[in-house]
């Protein structure tokens, strides 16, 4: 079962910009090496005299990387970046105002029409007092969390990177940790860009991580932030920043009295990596009010799993959430009788469809548009809280290559997970 509150949702919500975690075992990043770097894995050498080779340049390579972020140097143009600091005031509280760059459209289920659509988040800092983030979709406010001053994790996990950016943005700026390196033009606005001192990961210490910010030249405000990894944008990672200004106070909200925030808590059980769906008798699902949509066939993919939805409605509870989760494409055989559950190889499409609204359909008000509409790829990759699936979208939002598509029609809600964006689109196009 996959639990979801509050600060579950927001950090969904937030996967594009959360901090290196460790990578789903079978999501598929685009660079091999570098998934296996992000898993923390390193591959065995087949001789001893391979490995003393390797343990060297290994070595050498560690050490050059880390006398070069010690001595990374201060920025070679202080006035941009003095400009900058003075860009954004001197108040007390830091507001920031980011639109996402997941490329999501809007589906008109009847004519096939996209238009783009976006999610938003609003970051307010105060360092006396901590964080408060407030997302929305497509206008629609989906919640908010706060996160205290003192706070190093959000729900067992690092904190996203949206609240290391303004938390950190002006301490950066005062201390010239920024480098200038070019200029150039994003959205038609001429822009210097600048990047942070990197920072290592990996067990071999040898690959780097780091923030890259578009400054506007007529503003000196930051338009855009990105995170590279190895010199290479990571997608999902890039933000637009609307907004972002001082002032001497914040919402009321900010000091947390009036933000709920339940603990996150999970409980999904696992069988040689694949995640165990408690199967589901075609009869009994046919049996839930209103009638779940069950299509044989999707996109030329046969109907192979049929499970419940892996939903409860509070972290320590056994109340399941009413739905059917239907799974198209190559299934698994777990060695239990009678259990097939989902392979996740080839091309697969997964739809879990919801009866009625509940406590997951609300924390993604949002993504649940009216008059025939859905939403394509509004989650960066798919969303574990959400798909109820091994994996994360992760810290860049790339290290799943699935797309999504979110949609309500009578009174039914249906989460929808492909390979493909056409699979996705058309399984959305096949509800009723």
């Amino acid at each position: 079962m996959i639990v979801l509150d509050d600060d579950a949702r927001v950090r969904e919500l937030l996967a594009p910009l959360n901090d290196v975690e460790p990578v789903a075992r079978r999501a598929p990043f685009r660079d091999r090496e570098l998934l296996e770097l992000l898993a923390g894995e390193v591959g065995a050498s087949s001789g001893l005299r391979r490995r003393g080779r390797a343990m060297v340049v290994t070595v050498a390579a560690a050490v050059a990387a880390a006398l070069a972020i010690m001595f990374w140097p201060a920025s070679t143009s202080p006035s941009v970046l003095d400009s900058a600091l003075a860009a954004i005031g001197t108040g007390q509280v830091t507001h920031v105002v980011f639109e996402d760059d997941l490329g999501s459209t809007l589906l008109d289920l009847r004519t096939g029409r996209q238009t783009p659509a976006s999610g938003r988040l609003s970051v307010w800092y105060a360092p006396a007092r901590g964080l408060l983030i407030r997302s929305s979709f497509l206008g629609v406010d989906e919640g908010s969390t706060f996160i205290a001053t003192n706070t190093q994790t959000l729900g067992g996990r690092p904190l996203p990177s949206a609240a290391d950016f303004v938390r950190g943005y002006r301490a950066a700026l005062r201390a010239h940790r920024f480098h200038l390196v070019g200029s150039g033009s994003y959205r038609g606005t001429s822009v210097f860009w600048i990047d942070g001192t990197p920072s290592l990961f990996g067990r071999a210490p040898t690959h780097r991580i780091v923030e890259r910010v578009a400054i506007s030249k007529v503003s000196y405000k930051p338009v855009f932030v990105q995170r590279l990894v190895d010199g290479k944008p990571a997608q999902g990672s890039g933000q637009h920043i609307l907004s972002i200004q001082t002032s001497d106070s914040g919402p009321g909200a900010l000091d947390g009295t009036r933000t709920r925030s339940a603990p996150f808590g999970s409980n999904i059980g696992y069988f040689n990596g694949v995640v165990q769906y408690e199967p589901l008798p075609l009869t009994e699902a046919r049996a839930m009010r209103p009638t779940p949509l069950i299509p044989r066939t999707i996109s030329g993919l046969r109907l192979s799993v049929i499970a419940r939805a892996p939903y409860t409605t509070t972290p320590n509870s056994s109340q399941d959430i009413a739905g059917v989760l239907l799974y198209y494409g190559t299934p698994y055989n777990s060695g239990l009788p009678n259990d097939t559950q989902p392979a996740y190889t080839g091309r697969w499409v997964q739809i879990i469809e919801f009866p009625r609204a509940n406590l997951v359909t609300r924390f993604y008000a949002g993504h649940f548009p009216t008059g025939g509409k859905a939403v394509i790829d509004g989650f960066a990759g798919s969303a574990p809280a959400l798909f109820g699936k091994p994996g994360s979208a992760g810290q860049f939002g790339d290290t799943i290559n699935d797309h999504t598509a979110t949609l309500t029609t009578q009174g039914r809600y249906f989460f929808i997970d492909a390979t493909t964006r056409s699979d996705a689109i058309q399984a959305a196009r096949a509800t009723p």
